[in-house]
């Protein structure tokens, strides 16, 4: 019988009632300090309800860093296959996360104990079950210490709208904890005051912790005090009993056929020892388990080095899967073997496709030993998990004539790259001859010459990608091959191969994408220079998935900013905005500083209002220029742009135009909206048409509406209405043609501007004639009589931008005063 609980029970009993139909899911989340008995309470409930499916867990302190290992008796039962084999076949989360969803019936209850100790794989197969709907009836619960608060799980079962519930566990009043005490001949004011009300401690004490028989205890904290506790109730075992419960706090779990060369006892001793720690409420004999995590935490710290370190050698000659044995050896530090050391390898190597940062958790404690082989994959490890300043520190330690060395030597090109050191990498990839015939090499040295070097050879990087027999390096190297030949203006060769690399990145599977995930993004800006929006974004999409779920944390600041470029023209403001923080705060801690103002400017462009622009260009402003070319290209660009909007004097070295450039649209156009910004027509209308002229060259139809439509606006400046009413209908269908929605509306409102103008006969303007239209706006402001400080107010200008803007206005219309601007206006 469970003391003090039946309110909880029966509350738990209503809650998850099989018969009750629901809507949704059923979640419950029961909550309360170490040792208050939610275990406890979750076996009694259990022991009464008997669920038609029942699918149990639970996490344990020291987790054996394997993916999925917190819910590892989950996957099991549904998928009725042992989690390492499972790891083992190389499968990814995500298709292992779908596996599980579909194997689980439609009337289930799954159960999750010590959920604080979830590893991060775990919390996500979770979230998707909770996330997912069901035309079945889930029913979930969840235990957790007061301490720790289960946000992503919380959140995923409020966003699906399910039935949330919380039970938290109270201590134990004195009537309840006396009756508790009765049951060992133990009931003591002392002993009272010192539990607190906590079963587990309450326990404890009575069964003959020192502490209990002072005249006068002190008052203790107790989940302070429980740990020290626990060792002396292990200290005061048996010796047999101590070594089976030592052995029974190893994770993974070793088989029972391992239990006597683990302990060194007969088959009647082990079940002496085994009955000996149930009598104390220790282990559970049938399951040959440690009852409470925080036991087995105590028990495995109670051993000295010398015995931990050998038990662990033997659970690991003793374990079947590459990846438990790992689990085991890394416990072993410096005191590996050369053949343990390859069999920790492997396992390491095993998992770091889908969990780099379980892989590092296996090879760091066996640091002191000097292992070349090991240090390559912890360095791959570091980078993948987003800290390429520690990789570099291992990889110029490896670089040399050996086979590994140019293994290495891409390792640390990309390592320099992502920390904004471009110029080291390319020196670097200029050592290496023959980089074409390595792959890894050969993705690193062609990003390089494509994104960071002054010049470039695609037919090299192509002849590359054709040789290549791995179909992911070869599409890696297919887009690179694209970037390579927009660099040089050449677009339709450009096309081409992005689209062998579109094909390519779709068609093979995660395994053989991982390996090359950080290419996705160079496939992600050559599908925004071609125009393919939907399909570039769907492609990043992807690879962000891939990486977020499998920890290649390494990749995601650069997939997150061309995601949120590509997202521009399809209009998705909120989801631009999302990106855009999760690109500045991956940047910021994965320690890529290029990514930072690419990001910026990103939201910069997809600014929707002036306030917004000028927010986010404050922000771009104050940060250097991207290292890497690409980046600062597009970097410098927008930012000139909008500085010619705003009125702000902008840096034109940033806009100027050579004859292959793929910016060179929108570089023209920069240059023509500084013109009109000064009335200079004839200087407009030759940019106007330097960008018609590209944009016929390059055949993107989003490029030549962008043309288009800034040949409207020079039009309608000059008074040619219905010229400038037809460039805007062709911009238009360009825009419709190449699904970009957000200029398309742009066209769109052109179109009525100009469809309510009045056609007047052009006449040469005079230098200095028309307003901007941010001028305008000042002029109408400074018409209705708003001093300078109010328009900086409505404008969210400075006073110096507005007093610039009305100096300008008042040279421009040949007035020597404000007092004159309505009726200029009005004549307009």
């Amino acid at each position: 019988m469970l003391i003090g609980r039946d309110p909880e029970i029966g509350r738990l009993t209503a809650l998850l009632d099989e018969s009750a139909p629901v809507a949704t899911h059923r979640v419950v989340f029961i909550d309360g300090p170490i040792g208050i008995g939610k275990t406890a309470l979750l076996s009694g409930y259990l022991a009464g309800s008997r669920p038609t499916r029942l699918l149990f867990a639970r996490a344990t302190e020291s987790p054996a860093h394997i993916p999925l290992a917190g819910v590892g008796g989950i996957v099991e039962a549904a998928l009725d296959e042992e989690l390492p084999e499972l790891l083992a076949a190389g499968s990814s989360m995500r298709s292992l996360r779908r596996r599980v969803r579909e194997a689980i019936p439609e009337k289930a209850m799954i159960v999750v104990d010590d959920v604080q100790w979830l590893d991060q794989d775990s919390v996500d197969l979770l979230v998707e079950l909770l996330s997912t709907p069901s035309g079945g009836d889930l029913r979930f619960v969840f235990v957790h210490r007061s301490s720790f608060a289960p946000g992503e799980l919380s959140r995923a079962a409020t966003r699906g709208g399910h039935a949330v519930c919380r039970i938290s566990l109270a201590p134990l009043d004195d009537e309840q904890s006396v009756r508790l005490l009765e049951r060992w001949g133990a009931v003591s004011p002392a002993i009272l005051r010192l539990g607190g009300g906590n079963p587990l401690y309450l326990r404890l004490l009575a069964e003959g912790n020192p502490v209990a028989d002072r005249a006068d205890p002190m008052p203790l904290d107790v989940s302070a005090g429980l740990d020290d506790t626990l060792r002396v109730e292990i200290a005061a075992l048996p010796f047999s009993a101590r070594r089976v419960l030592h052995a029974l706090s190893l994770v993974p779990p070793p088989p029972p056929s391992a239990l006597s060369a683990l302990t060194g006892l007969d088959e009647n001793a082990l079940l002496d020892a085994s009955e000996l720690l149930a009598a104390r409420g220790l282990s559970d004999p049938l399951q040959l388990e440690i009852l409470h995590p925080l036991i087995a935490a105590a028990a495995h710290r109670d051993m000295d080095s010398a015995t931990r370190t050998r038990l662990h050698r033997i659970a690991a000659d003793r374990m079947s899967s590459p990846v438990d044995r790992a689990a085991h050896l890394r416990h072993l530090g410096a005191h590996l073997s050369d053949a343990e050391v390859d069999a920790l390898l492997e396992g390491a190597a095993m998992v770091i496709a889908t969990a780099p940062r379980s892989a590092l958790r296996l090879l760091q404690p066996s640091r002191r030993i000097p292992h070349r082989g090991r240090d390559l994959l912890l360095a791959r490890a570091l980078l993948l998990d987003g800290r390429p300043r520690q990789a570099e520190e291992l990889l110029r330690a490896l670089i040399g004539d050996d086979d590994s060395s140019k293994e290495a030597t891409a390792l640390l090109i990309q390592a320099l790259r992502i920390q904004g050191r471009p110029d080291e990498a390319v020196e670097l990839a200029r050592e290496v001859s023959d980089w074409e015939l390595h792959p890894e090499v050969a993705i690193e040295a062609a990003t390089l010459m494509v994104m960071h070097e002054d010049t470039q050879d695609a037919d090299l990087i192509e002849k590359a990608a054709r040789s290549s027999s791995e179909p992911g390096v070869a599409a890696a190297l297919s887009a690179l091959t694209a970037l390579a030949h927009l660099r040089h203006g050449d677009v339709p060769s450009a096309r081409v191969h992005y689209a062998a690399a579109r094909d390519g990145f779709s068609s093979i599977p995660a395994s053989g994408l991982l390996p090359v995930i950080g290419a996705v993004t160079a496939a992600g800006w050559s599908a925004h220079m071609v125009g393919d929006f939907e399909g570039g974004a769907s492609l990043v999409r992807r690879a962000i998935q891939l990486a977020e779920r499998n920890g290649r944390v390494h990749a995601l600041p650069h997939l997150y900013s061309i995601l949120a470029f590509l997202c521009i023209p399809l209009d998705r403001p909120e989801e631009i905005q999302e990106l855009v923080e999760k690109a500045l705060d991956a940047a910021e801690r994965y320690d890529w500083p290029d990514v930072i103002p690419l990001a910026t400017t990103a939201a910069l462009v997809a600014a929707p209002d002036r306030a917004a622009t000028e927010t986010w260009y404050r922000r771009v402003a104050q940060l250097e220029l991207p290292r890497t070319w690409w980046w600062r290209e597009v970097t410098a660009l927008f930012r000139a742009r909008v500085e010619i909007r705003l009125g702000i004097p902008a840096d034109v070295s940033a806009l100027a135009v050579d004859g292959s450039d793929v910016f060179g649209i929108q570089k023209h156009i920069g240059l023509g909206e500084l013109a009109l910004a000064h009335g200079d027509i004839r200087t407009a209308r030759l940019h106007a048409d330097g960008a018609s002229a590209l944009g016929a060259r390059f055949g993107v139809p989003y490029l030549s509406g962008q043309a288009e439509l800034f040949r409207a606006e020079v039009l309608r400046a000059i008074g040619s209405i219905g010229d400038a009413r037809d460039a805007a209908r062709r911009a238009a269908l360009l825009f419709a043609e190449a699904r970009a929605p957000l200029y398309a509306r742009s066209a769109e409102t052109w179109l009525r501007r100009l469809d309510s103008a009045t056609p007047r006969v052009p006449a040469a303007p005079a230098p200095g004639e028309s307003l901007t239209r941010r001028e305008l706006d000042v002029a109408e402001l400074a018409a209705e009589g708003l001093s300078n400080r109010e328009i900086a107010d409505r404008l969210h200008l400075s006073i110096r931008t507005v007093e610039s803007h009305v100096s300008r206005i008042l040279h421009k219309r040949g007035l020597r005063s404000r007092a004159g601007l309505a009726r200029d206006l009005d004549a307009r």
